[in-house]
């Protein structure tokens, strides 16, 4: 009879006894690992923007580029 109390206690509340209770430093070590990557990645997102402003203002300036030789009376 007790062995059928324990079961029915099991079968009702078994998944508490599966779930982690005490904090594990594996979050702590991932989620400071997942903001050092996102940190990275707004630098480098930084960077780009910065770099493509550049190029923008440069290819106002100079026009395309084709690699095509042009006179210099043509270009003044």
């Amino acid at each position: 009879m007790l062995f059928y109390q324990w079961q029915k206690q099991l079968f009702e509340n078994g998944t508490a006894a599966f779930e982690r209770t005490g904090k594990s430093k594996r979050p702590t070590v991932k989620k400071r690992r997942i903001e050092k990557i996102q940190a990275e990645l707004m630098t480098k997102n930084e960077i780009i923007a910065d770099l493509m402003e550049k190029k923008s203002k440069a290819k106002k300036v100079w026009g395309t580029l084709n690699g095509c030789w042009v006179s210099r009376d043509t270009r003044d």
